[in-house]
């Protein structure tokens, strides 16, 4: 067995070679007895090592962010120390007591949703993985075929054609199919447009609908609700429902799926309830529909919905009475919630009691130790009885515990809802032109679509007269108009496979944006409550000079700048970070990956579809530590492969037969560019993507790493 057996050797420094004849004991090869160690030991052992090096990464981490955010600080702006600056009132002790508390709530709120966000976002992350994988591909094929280009170019300059020579029958293919191939995306875009705008018009003409029903007439009674209303109510309420995907393939978990979806519509409730909304009521109203229509749940779904649809039937006749008075829906409610009749306490009082008696009939059925009961539509049976029993009983003292929250969100959603009657510019422009909309998108289709077929059907245009191949300049042209041609060709393929996988990609990258916010959010409640504990403490020591105190900055920065430097140099050459990447993956993602400008990512996207940086090296650290973290913590982990058969063993579970995966790291980690069917766009990412593969003479490495930009 070679030395690249075990990685834990692997890593150590290089002995000087041993003399010939010397002892073998002096030979870095395994020994059979290393050989005979039993697996789950070894396993253990090379796990312990791991855990050390990623404990060093971090450590360097630590000690890099340090030196960084001196050098930030520094190089900021300085604050104007002007002398009324200490006359702004300076807050009590029992002013940032108070602060401090508001702090710590939220950051106790923050921290639950990032819990829970991350969690989602981790089984977003495995469908998107699989789905990277055959976009990688093509991506890499793609760059592979740009490097050809590039490659060719100069044979083709030296046997260039003669200036007067016509355009070659190559270069006319390539020009025609791509022509065909842009009016085929031209058609693609127009559709999706068509869809789009026919959404549009039926939601125009929905909310003409919802006004006219919404208003009350002289001697109409303002809480009555006709059935033509509760439709329309209705079918607005359904649309803010999700799409609903496509089925898994793993068997069905009701206790896990209940659990998730009743922590989510919990999290969702108690955050847009808040005095600072952290969620919108939207969103919580849209989680908590889809707990309800859990399948133990299911029965109280259409009871709930119905109370829900009177309640938005209502406060849009309310808010229509309060326009025409010229007072608010606040205004209109305000008599009405004293006498606790508002839409909202009502609604909130009948869903309450909804859950309450389907709560006592079931605890009833259990002690009764009934063999089956009917609840709704559904027959209940057996141990059944008692599963929905306990998770009724769950919501309710859930729902009880939060019902200022809940009728919060209610009365959120009310008022986003009441506005659908308000006729603004934008609203009025759009009662205008949206019914003639079908009609313009049906004529541009059909005029590109005979552009297509004339140009399919005429074939490729003849080459003009005169025009000659010279046998020493026909094969590097017509080489290079085939690499273009491909090129095109990919570049297609990549953008309809993104666009067949919007939907997947979409929800990761919505998902992954709100985890980064919220866990961003909590990073700067943390820096609020140091900040905010520091001042207490200067509060009571009585010293206010770390408040005023300025440093002098000049030339400060150069003497840090250049620790900083040396730090990396000696940093990048760690035994421990090279166990975990292999040199030259560290020295490209630096080159290519790190602190980035915009115009340099720019630059890279005639030759690559999707590009980012990561935002310093001491966020590269803490990412290769994450990603070998993560990577140990799978079920068969390549990182700890202990020889290259275990390694090809575990590679053969991956596409390809190669490791190519998602890490999803929950705060932003850097931000990139991406070619699109819109154009060149930016966005920032929370995700990297890194590669494994088995090193001669040292093990399993990290080969590749760079932020991961989703194609939507």
């Amino acid at each position: 067995m070679r030395a690249g057996a075990n990685p834990l050797i692997a890593g150590l420094p290089a002995r000087p070679p041993a003399a010939e004849g010397a002892s073998s004991s002096s030979s870095i090869e395994a020994t059979p007895v290393t050989q005979q160690r039993s697996e789950p030991t070894s396993r253990a052992i090379v796990l312990g090592a791991r855990q050390r090096d990623i404990d060093a990464i971090l450590a360097f981490a630590d000690e890099i962010r340090e030196i960084e955010t001196r050098l930030l600080a520094l190089k900021a702006p300085a604050q104007s120390d002007a002398p009324d600056a200490p006359d702004a009132p300076p807050m009590s002790q029992a002013e940032v007591q108070q602060a401090i508390a508001r702090l710590e709530a939220r950051d106790e709120i923050a921290q639950r949703s990032v819990d829970t966000l991350g969690k989602q976002c981790e089984r977003a992350r495995a469908v998107v993985e699989k789905l990277n994988a055959s976009l990688e591909e093509k991506s890499s094929r793609l760059e592979q075929l740009h490097e050809a280009r590039t490659a060719d170019a100069p044979v083709a300059s030296i046997a260039a054609r003669p200036p007067q020579a016509g355009t070659s029958r190559a270069e006319l293919r390539a020009a025609h199919e791509q022509r065909i191939a842009a009016l085929g995306q031209q058609v693609h875009l127009l559709k999706s447009s068509r869809s789009n705008a026919a959404r549009e018009v039926q939601a125009v003409a929905s909310r003409d609908t919802l006004r006219a029903l919404g208003d009350v007439g002289t001697f109409e009674m303002i809480d009555h609700v006709s059935p033509e209303l509760a439709d329309k109510v209705t079918e607005w309420l359904h649309g803010l429902q999700p799409a609903q995907g496509r089925p898994s393939r793993r068997p069905p978990d009701p206790e896990r799926q209940f659990q998730e979806s009743f922590d989510t519509a919990l999290d969702r409730i108690v955050q847009s309830g808040a005095a600072e909304p952290q969620v919108k009521p939207e969103d919580a109203l849209q989680a908590f529909m889809a707990l309800v229509l859990h399948p133990r749940l299911k029965p109280l779904y259409p009871v709930v919905e119905r109370l829900l649809v009177e309640d938005f039937a209502r406060s849009l006749r309310v808010s229509t009475v309060a326009r025409r008075q010229g007072k608010t829906m606040d205004h209109m409610n305000g008599f009405r919630r004293w006498l606790g009749v508002t839409p909202a306490q009502i609604a909130t009082r009948e869903v309450l009691r909804v859950f309450r008696n389907a709560q006592h009939n079931l605890q009833a059925a259990v002690q009764r130790q009934s063999s089956g009961v009917t609840f709704g539509e559904v027959r209940l049976i057996g141990p059944d009885i008692a599963r929905a029993a306990g998770q009724v009983e769950t919501v309710t003292t859930a729902l009880t515990a939060n019902r200022a929250a809940f009728q919060a969100m209610i009365e959120a959603v009310e008022k986003q809802f009441a506005k659908l009657i308000d006729i603004d510019d934008i609203e009025a422009l759009g009662q205008h032109v949206a019914p003639k909309l079908d009609a313009y998108y049906k004529d541009r289709i059909a005029e590109v679509n005979a552009e297509r077929t004339r140009l399919t059907r005429e074939g490729m245009p003849k080459a003009k007269t005169g025009e000659s191949l010279s046998v020493g300049t026909g094969a590097s042209h017509g080489d290079i108009d085939q690499l273009e041609i491909r090129i095109g060709r990919l570049q297609g393929e990549i953008l309809q496979y993104a666009e067949q996988h919007k939907k997947e990609f979409e929800h990761y990258a919505k998902l992954s944006a709100r985890h980064m916010t919220v866990s961003d959010e909590v990073e700067d409640i943390g820096q609020q409550l140091s900040a905010h504990r520091q001042t207490l403490k200067d509060l009571r020591d009585g010293s206010k000079i770390q408040m005023r105190q300025r440093t002098a900055r000049g030339n400060q920065s150069e003497p840090i700048e250049n620790r900083l430097g040396q730090l990396w140099d000696s940093v990048s050459r760690e035994p421990a970070l090279l166990r975990v990447i292999s040199r030259g993956a560290l020295e490209r993602v630096i080159k290519v990956h790190v602190e980035q400008t915009s115009g340099q990512m720019h630059a890279r996207m005639s030759k690559v579809m999707r590009t980012g940086t990561f935002v310093s090296r001491a966020g590269l650290l803490r990412v290769i530590a994450e990603v070998a973290r993560h990577e140990i913590e799978q079920p068969q982990s390549a990182l700890v492969a202990q020889d290259r058969d275990a390694f090809e063993r575990i590679a053969q579970g991956y596409p390809r037969g190669r490791i190519d995966a998602l890490c999803h790291h929950g705060r932003t980690i850097g931000h990139g560019v991406r070619n699109s069917a819109r154009g060149v766009e930016e966005s920032r990412t929370g995700t990297s993507q890194y590669a494994l593969e088995w090193i001669r003479g040292q093990g399993a490495r990290i080969s590749h790493l760079h932020p991961w930009i989703s194609p939507y």
